[in-house]
């Protein structure tokens, strides 16, 4: 990963500007053209990414060429719904020792983000390094309710992953590893194709809110198994941080209630959902109720995210009680961030604001070295970053690009990255390069929010909340009006477009729709 000589320092949820490659605006969305480099905006982008008077610089370094000692495997690991924001390693409410402590040991990725706000289409593009309108696992019910369709009707079907990809998992298999999944999320359910290339699928734990920790046991459990000798590539997918939060006790309401309350109010349907979400464990005055603040909603989410980190302190400890435990990569990171009432609504999937697409991302890959990376990274590298280290023979339709690139002497600023597939409406779509990030809504929004313009353009460094719409100033500065034309460009003409999968569809029986209910996804 090669870094550009001007760098911005960091500055909160986001960062310096790194250095990636991307693709030309003029490239067709082919197959084999995520590594093709984008020519026409990079001289651009290297006024628009560091400007004069920026902070003292923070470079975020080189990841050189990296690869798995002999006889390696890989332990993947993704806990849903967890912002990046709320962490404790960046700065966040929640105590995640075992996450701070992994990250500094290995590889942190401060600026990582999903390409979709919620599940299905992430998991998608972190199995087949495709953006959701390239694999075509994009629709909701949400959507369907937007557009005034019958949802009973329509949730007889939903779009599945297509067998006609090539997967992560179908890769390892291939290579002769042992492959196994454990999964918590009804949306991995197999009949939704997220199976493909795992001889041991395990989605029993999708069903009524599995702890992380009886997850991470039935990997250990499974690895186990195998002889000494037997290479192995596991996929782990917890949801202790997914609604239902935890329960929070009296002391922690009222702790929280001793912070500064965020600015805005709250609609009466919001502060009817955060009531209907709390609930409370413990001791308490007689008939208390937790306020329907957002400090406590927030509060009762941060325990959920401590949950993920204990039991990833139990995978932890289980690896580095096996035998080859010098010789597993293991890789972390989350599926989509959650709102949590900051622009009215709570849950996730239904906007591209960094909320929902900031996620925490750290690996141990055993020979690739350690450090921290300031350059922005997305899931869609996943899966080439994991089979550049196994030296795995894989897709030649992945649009990431391996993170051991070993220094491409590509002095581009950060590479174009796009986010897409809200369940409102899967044709929002979002850009980040640099320090902006620009946002097309043509269609419904969750907040519910009316604007003469479908566009909202953010500096990233300076308005880490995305709380300024430079597109609303008025008079536009000059700069601000080549930066949204230049991204504007982008989003026409670089964004991979057209469907690369053979599209396919899987039934929804009645308890596979109780199931999703019950973790929000059919409000």
């Amino acid at each position: 990963m090669r870094v550009v000589t001007c760098l911005c320092a960091r500055e909160a949820d986001d960062g310096p500007v790194g250095s990636r490659r991307g693709r030309s605006p003029g490239a067709a969305a082919s197959p084999g053209a995520g590594g093709r480099r984008l020519c026409g905006l990079l001289a651009l982008w290297l006024s628009l990414a560091c400007s004069e008077g920026a902070p003292p610089a923070i470079g975020c370094g080189e990841l050189p060429k990296a690869r798995a000692p002999e006889g390696a495997s890989v332990v993947l690991v993704v806990n849903d719904t967890m912002r990046r924001d709320r962490m404790g390693i960046h700065g966040g409410g929640a105590a995640t020792p075992n996450f701070d402590r992994f990250a500094e040991e290995g590889w942190w990725f401060r600026r990582a983000v999903s390409q979709a706000p919620w599940t299905k289409p992430s998991i998608a593009t972190l199995f087949t390094s495709l953006y959701p309108t390239q694999h075509g696992v994009v629709t909701h019910p949400s959507g369907q309710l937007h557009a005034g369709q019958d949802l009973k009707r329509e949730l007889q079907t939903s779009d599945r992953l297509s067998a006609s990809g090539a997967t992560l998992a179908e890769a390892y298999r291939a290579a002769g590893f042992r492959t196994a999944a454990f999964v918590a999320n009804p949306w991995l359910d197999r009949r939704f194709g997220f199976g493909q290339g795992f001889e041991h699928y395990d989605d029993s734990f999708a069903r009524w809110g599995v702890p992380g920790e009886r997850v991470m046991e039935a990997a250990l459990e499974w690895l186990a198994t195998l002889r000494p000798d037997e290479r192995f590539f596991v996929y782990v997918h917890t949801i202790d941080t997914h609604r239902p939060y935890p329960a929070v006790t009296w002391k922690e309401v009222k702790t929280a209630l001793e912070e500064p309350p965020p600015r805005g109010p709250l609609s009466p349907r919001a502060k009817r959902e955060i009531a209907s979400l709390l609930r409370l464990e413990g001791p308490r005055p007689p008939g208390a109720q937790p306020p329907a603040k957002r400090r406590v909603v927030q509060r009762a989410y941060d325990k959920g995210i401590e949950r993920f980190d204990a039991a990833f302190g139990v995978l932890l400890r289980g690896l580095e009680r096996d035998p080859r435990h010098d010789r597993i990569g293991v890789l972390v990171t989350a599926d989509h961030g959650e709102a949590l009432y900051r622009r009215g609504y709570g849950n996730h999937g239904l906007g591209l604001y960094q909320a929902e697409l900031a996620v925490p991302l750290a690996a141990r890959l055993p020979g690739s070295g350690r450090g921290e990376v300031d350059c922005r990274v997305g899931l869609i590298d996943v899966m080439p970053t994991l089979c550049d280290w196994s030296g795995l023979e894989c897709s030649e339709q992945m649009m990431g690009r391996s993170l051991f690139d070993g220094g491409s002497g590509d002095e581009s600023p950060d590479e174009l990255y796009f986010a897409q597939g809200t369940m409102v409406d899967p044709n929002q779509r979002a850009v980040y390069q640099g320090r902006y990030k620009l946002i097309h809504s043509p269609g419904p929004r969750a907040d519910a929010r009316t604007s003469a313009s479908p566009w909202a353009l953010f500096d990233l460094q300076d308005d880490p909340r995305e709380k300024r719409n430079l597109l609303a100033e008025r008079p536009r500065p000059p700069e601000v009006e080549r930066i949204f034309a230049t991204l504007h460009m982008a989003l026409d003409h670089a964004l991979p477009s057209g469907a690369v999968l053979e599209p396919d569809h899987a039934p929804i029986d009645p308890e596979l729709e109780e199931r999703l209910r019950s973790l929000g996804y059919l409000q």
